[in-house]
């Protein structure tokens, strides 16, 4: 007998239907699937093992052209996956319009000889047998791929051609020497695949509310019990509300600095919308909150979300004393920010207080 094995590269342009490919090849969920482009942001594995034959499918983020850091990172993602691999699947979605520049694209990759091409035309469910033998048509003159194959991977259509085809082109060994366990459906852990079906979830139920942008930190990860514990962070590119909120000087004095930092998150909650059904506070106080919260001591330095929030109040912080220093120009607000510096007291020494300074922090002047 001979034992078959191999890396299978999937690429395509975004939305193609890649990840819903190696879903159905695998028959396991390894690739989450939304409608959004770039769900997959970096190569996920999804292996495929049979008495003899073990295919290692490598899913890849979807090819487009780079705007941003991620989307270098997911191009870099994809170079390094076609570099490595046996035979390359290059997806097409025959429900967009024929693309001349993703032919030529697939016409250099056929001209590769480190790997067989393989050009498979996805959701074929999704159009009419005329218009599928139309779209097929534009392919007549494509030279150095190894097949056609039309598939869809909601109807399974072809898929045992897709596997038959792959294994013609992968290395044959005498002696059984597949790199992953007879068990295994993919390389990720279970940290990642819980955090990868998180962000799915995310993006599906919380389409109007969330931007693209998404990931998921993972915080706390807790098998122990019967139920797993998972708490997360949700990282957006863009937030999706902020409230920035104060306390006046007067009513620093009037309560004390806990008690009107208190009074300024309620304020900054309040102007939220949506409204959140949950907050975590920076601190070890939770009382007179609206909704039920969280106190985390040093939260800046735990939560992602406190950080976003840290840095939103910081940068406001040193925005209003640089207006604070145009108005009081001797105080040096501008360096300070309004902390207790050595200059800062001297100037108070020097000048007196001015109407922002709070009376409850003029007792260094009795000393």
């Amino acid at each position: 007998m001979k034992y078959i094995t191999g890396y299978v590269g999937v690429v395509g342009k975004t939305n193609a239907g890649k990840s819903s490919l190696v879903n159905r090849l695998v028959g396991e969920k390894v690739s989450i699937v939304t409608p959004k482009t770039q769900t997959t942001r970096q190569n996920i594995i999804g292996i495929l093992t049979k008495e003899n034959f073990q295919i290692v499918f490598v899913d890849t983020p979807g090819i487009h052209k780079s705007q941003n850091m991620l989307d270098k990172f997911m191009m870099k993602n994809v170079r390094h996956a076609i570099g490595s691999v046996d035979v390359l699947l290059y997806v097409v979605d025959c429900t967009k319009r024929f693309d001349v520049k993703e032919f030529e694209n697939i016409k250099n990759y056929a001209q590769n000889p480190n790997f067989a091409t393989i050009l498979l035309i996805s959701k074929v469910d999704l159009i009419s047998k005329t218009n599928l033998m139309k779209f097929l048509g534009n392919f007549a003159s494509l030279e150095g791929v190894k097949t056609i194959i039309p598939c869809s991977s909601k109807t399974g259509v072809n898929e045992s051609v897709i596997i038959d085809e792959i294994l013609k082109w992968l290395p044959d060994y005498d002696t059984k020497n597949f790199e992953f366990d007879d068990d295994m459906y993919t390389s990720s852990s279970v940290r990642f695949m819980t955090a990868e079906i998180i962000r799915e979830k995310a993006l599906f139920l919380l389409n109007e509310e969330l931007p693209h942008g998404l990931a998921i930190d993972i915080t706390k990860f807790d098998e122990s019990g019967a139920v797993a514990h998972i708490d997360v962070d949700l990282i957006c590119e863009k937030a999706i509300t902020y409230g920035i909120a104060s306390a006046s000087v007067e009513e620093i004095d009037e309560m004390n600095i806990l008690e009107a930092s208190l009074l300024a998150m309620r304020r900054a909650i309040a102007m939220l919308s949506p409204a959140p059904d949950f907050a975590l506070i920076d601190g070890n106080c939770e009382k007179e909150f609206t909704l039920p919260v969280k106190a985390v001591v040093k939260g800046d330095a735990k939560s992602c979300s406190i950080a976003a929030a840290s840095i939103l109040a910081k940068v406001s912080r040193d925005r209003l004393c640089e207006e604070h220093d145009k108005q009081y120009p001797a105080y040096g607000f501008a360096k300070h920010k309004g902390y207790g510096t050595k200059a800062h007291m001297d100037a108070i020494r020097q000048y007196g207080p001015c109407p922002i300074h709070r009376k409850s922090f003029l007792g260094f002047l009795d000393k």
